[in-house]
């Protein structure tokens, strides 16, 4: 919904800078006010393979661009969106109900309320639990998927210590596997910052939750905060399989999954990165990735500090 500057224009970066621009989203406004949505491929070509012998001055810089009107793709996606936001709102009453009815058994049995389970029965309801819970975060990534998607993701903003809330989710974290050492590196004195804290929450969760499944065999996982003039910048490194470097590009797409990830069958669906970038997008701080030097990867993000605006 925002203008793009003639510089951000594919064909101009494509001239101006020489990169390949590809599948570049953009929208045009028609003569009759309709919107036209395309997907734009610029590539600049050599001006010397296109110089002419007699030529006695450079020739202009010169790109090849393709035009996709993708308005029935879009169409598609926005119905598929809808259909995904109607069938996960759905499901999300009964699936809750199902884990509290759940965990009220095993809860029960433990305090002496009623006859006591068998082992079998006592592991059976511990699995139904589990996997009711993956099964309520997934609805729920989905309908802030389809939120996002709508633009009616709302954000509730709050003055709050980062210090706190990052030691507050590490310690939850840590109690959900004990194969992996988690430690917080953060100042003693507060860093404040105007954020939504349950969705900052949600983003740290999820980088230490995919710390945590992408390294199998164990091992530390580190997260760091740090203050520069105007930003904290949060660090959360692992030791873990790392990620192809073919697969930085899309890392941060909806449905997108490293392919190591699905040769090792962990499981996932690809939501999780994508929020995480539009959550803190939305905060006005930027989310990035990199290879760690010794192996793993290393996720951080900032966050404009309360005193900075």
């Amino acid at each position: 919904g925002t203008p793009l500057q003639t510089a951000e224009l594919a064909t101009i970066r494509a001239l101006h800078t020489g990169q390949a621009v590809r599948q570049h989203q953009e929208v045009i406004r028609q003569p009759d006010g309709t919107l036209m949505p395309i997907l734009v491929n610029a590539v600049m070509l050599d001006p010397r393979l296109l110089a002419t012998p007699s030529a006695t001055h450079p020739t202009e810089p010169v790109a090849l661009v393709m035009l996709q009107d993708v308005a029935v793709l879009k169409e598609a996606e926005r119905l598929k969106d809808d259909f995904i936001g109607l069938a996960t709102h759905e499901l999300r009453n009964p699936l809750t109900s199902l884990q509290g009815f759940a965990n009220m058994l095993v809860v029960q049995t433990r305090r002496g309320h009623g006859a006591p389970l068998a082992d079998w029965q006592r592991e059976a309801i511990d699995d139904i639990e589990m996997a009711t819970r993956r099964l309520v975060q997934l609805t729920d990534d989905l309908l802030d998927a389809t939120r996002l998607q709508a633009g009616r993701l709302q954000l509730i903003w709050h003055e709050t210590d980062l210090v706190h809330l990052l030691a507050d989710v590490v310690h939850r974290s840590q109690a959900t596997t004990t194969r992996h050492t988690l430690s917080v590196d953060a100042p003693t004195n507060l860093v404040m910052v105007r954020i939504d804290p349950l969705r900052i929450e949600q983003v740290v969760q999820n980088l230490l939750t995919n710390a945590i499944k992408y390294s199998p065999a164990g091992g530390p996982v580190q997260v760091s905060l740090q203050v520069t003039a105007d930003a904290a910048v949060v660090l959360v490194r692992d030791h873990g399989i790392g990620i192809p470097p073919d697969g930085k590009v899309t890392l941060f797409n909806r449905f997108a999954r490293a392919d190591n990830a699905r040769d090792a069958g962990i499981p996932g669906t690809g939501l999780g990165l994508y929020l995480c970038r539009a959550l803190i997008e939305q905060h006005g701080g930027h989310i990035w990735y990199e290879a760690a030097p010794d192996g793993g990867t290393l996720f951080g993000f900032t966050l404009p500090l309360a005193s900075a605006g």
